[in-house]
């Protein structure tokens, strides 16, 4: 194998977590995390409707990725009803907890290099 392989390295962790509520489970299992992939809905002010719907909030993600310690957070499945507006904000809330948070696109490309 050595002919063919090379020395180990770190490989990269990719989280993602969708279409749930903020269960203490999570951050265990995308703990360290090079990026994770997370709902953020809803913004703040709709917390009750979040839970009721089994989402998470901008902030839910953001605490989540916090206490699992990965490097970034990219936010996804938010309303389609938010205007720009609406969606600086659900970033805002999102950064108040966890600063390296950016919303995803469609479509979007996200290169993560190996540190190594």
């Amino acid at each position: 194998p050595e002919q063919v392989l090379g020395p180990k390295r770190r490989g990269t962790k990719v989280g993602f977590v969708t279409d749930t509520l903020a269960l203490p489970s999570i951050a265990s299992q995308v703990r360290n995390a090079d990026l994770l992939i997370c709902e953020g809905m809803f913004t703040d002010d709709l917390t009750e409707s979040a839970a009721e719907k089994k989402h998470l909030t901008a902030r839910q993600a953001a605490a989540i990725a916090r206490e699992a310690e990965v490097k970034k957070l990219g936010l996804i499945h938010y309303s389609p009803r938010y205007t720009l507006r609406d969606l600086d904000r659900l970033l805002k809330e999102a950064r108040e907890v966890f600063p390296h948070t950016f919303l995803t696109k469609d479509r979007q490309v996200i290169e993560l290099k190996n540190p190594e």
